[in-house]
């Protein structure tokens, strides 16, 4: 359910993130989601999804990142709490895929 928005949003803000401010554009963790995070990801993912139509548009997923700043704003805080936090477990994140 969330690749569909994640593709389309990182590919409008990697076009538009140049002449942008910074709550313009997705946290550098994104779409990372931490268990103690989780209804506020949910919240901000399900704004992107419902704000990022027609799929494929630059355009929709520059204004869907605008239209969820109060959503964003929590994730962030979130995340970055989890992430922060003494003790806090790392995430482990693949950067590419390994097939057989």
């Amino acid at each position: 359910m969330y690749f569909h928005f994640v593709l389309v949003l990182s590919i409008a803000v990697t076009v538009s993130s140049m002449s942008q401010s910074s709550s313009d554009t997705l946290p550098a963790f994104f779409p990372l989601t931490r268990k103690e995070c989780e209804a506020v990801s949910a919240e901000f993912f399900k704004c992107l999804s419902e704000n990022s139509n027609p799929v494929g548009s630059s355009e929709a997923g520059a204004a869907a990142v605008k239209a969820c700043r109060v959503q964003q704003e929590k994730y962030v805080k979130c995340t970055r709490a989890s992430l922060d936090a003494k003790g806090a477990k790392k995430p482990i994140v693949l950067t590419e895929w390994e097939t057989d």
